[in-house]
């Protein structure tokens, strides 16, 4: 695993701009580490891996459409990483935990079940759209189950037609999505080449 992973991955973290939670590369390759974890995404066609948005927002990679910055872009994508802990050692406590802190952080958000996405390694990501009160912000978050951790996959938008009209990048942002390891020997390899 460790020599396909290195195979794979040293070109692309030899000429990645380093973020504070993931490699990327100039291919729009983001390889997304946590813990025991460690993913990856590729950029849609028409949409390009933005590190500053990721720092500035504290997420393991982002994503805006082509000639747009992070802080004005009308939708942006972007991938997270929760672990799973003792208490929330399944994909379901981890959606259930999830839409708890959305409801305490926005009360009245409202958040209804949309069509899962095949990834690419035959995975099925569990959708879930969320419109705020106020339709300030609509997003879908695809939550994808890994061995220690829940890779999730986030579409945000301002307006609905905004986030109508990326719909399709965020599918293809999910199908995209490829496990790459638990193991923590290879999780600190990667890291070194960053």
């Amino acid at each position: 695993m460790l020599l396909r992973l290195t195979t794979i991955l040293l070109p692309l973290l030899l000429i990645a701009p380093a973020s504070r939670l993931a490699a990327q590369s100039d291919l729009g390759i983001a390889v997304i580490l946590g813990e025991r974890s460690a993913w990856m995404i590729e950029a849609p066609e028409g949409w390009r891996l933005e590190p500053a948005g990721a720092t500035a927002a504290g997420v393991g990679a982002a994503f805006v459409p082509e000639e747009e910055a992070w802080s004005s872009a009308p939708a942006v994508l972007y991938g997270i990483t929760l672990p799973k802990r003792s208490e929330l050692k399944t994909i379901e406590a981890i959606m259930a935990s999830d839409s708890a802190r959305t409801e305490s952080r926005r009360p009245g958000t409202i958040v209804r079940s949309a069509d899962s996405i095949e990834t690419i390694e035959g995975t099925s990501a569990v959708v879930r759209h969320c419109t705020a009160p106020d339709s300030s912000t609509f997003e879908a978050v695809a939550y994808i189950d890994g061995s220690t951790a829940v890779a999730l996959v986030v579409l945000s938008a301002r307006t609905l037609a905004d986030f109508t009209a990326s719909l399709e990048a965020f599918a293809r942002l999910v199908d995209s999505y490829e496990w790459v390891t638990d193991d923590p020997a290879e999780i600190a390899e990667i890291r070194r080449y960053r």
